[in-house]
């Protein structure tokens, strides 16, 4: 019966190593990105092209979840990276993977020695995010009710290209109208 069992052993041990974990996923997106981007804003009379530069770093978080943190400089209408026109926006947040849906990341709650850690709470404004990662594109969402009811949703995917660069894209709707389209490359830095 042992002899019978140690090759169905190896064989399960093996199909198992060969199958793309959670972990595999995203240890391919690990690392720092510099690139540039369009931002082009729709409606209500703020339509328009913004320049923008970007930086993105993805990093492990604890041993199963990740860190993603973004600069973006929205550049001056010329394209300068000085002036009163010039805007700088950094965001830092870390996921966990959901007890609940295999896949799943879910923002990790913020605390500290003397706060409670929390979840955002979409009915007080804040925006609940989430993120997956299917294939070479990881997803991060972004859901909030908006001070006149209306529901914000932001979307930004980031795909990893053939040359292991990113290409990004981010919608932002409000009540499912398009609000802000933004589409950019991401070279992968050394």
């Amino acid at each position: 019966m042992r002899k019978l069992l140690a090759p169905v052993v190896l064989l399960a041990a093996a199909l198992f190593a060969a199958t793309p974990g959670r972990a595999d996923k995203l240890d391919r997106f690990i690392g720092s990105y510099v690139g540039t981007a369009v931002a082009e804003r729709i409606g209500d009379g703020a339509d328009g092209v913004e320049q923008r530069d970007l930086d993105v770093t993805i990093a492990r978080f604890q041993q199963t979840g990740f860190s993603i943190r973004w600069i973006t400089v929205v550049l001056g209408p010329s394209g300068q990276r000085a002036g009163p026109d010039v805007r700088r926006r950094a965001v830092d947040e870390d996921f966990t993977p959901s007890a609940d849906l295999p896949g799943v990341f879910v923002l990790a709650p913020k605390g500290g020695l003397f706060s409670r850690s929390e979840l955002s709470n979409p009915l007080k404004g804040e925006p609940m995010r989430w993120a997956t990662i299917k294939g070479d594109v990881m997803s991060v969402y972004s859901i909030a009710i908006l001070p006149n009811d209306e529901a914000e949703m932001q979307i930004y995917y980031r795909t990893l290209t053939p040359e292991g660069n990113l290409k990004s894209e981010f919608v932002r709707t409000e009540n499912d109208r398009p609000k802000v389209r933004i589409t950019g490359q991401l070279t992968r830095a050394k």
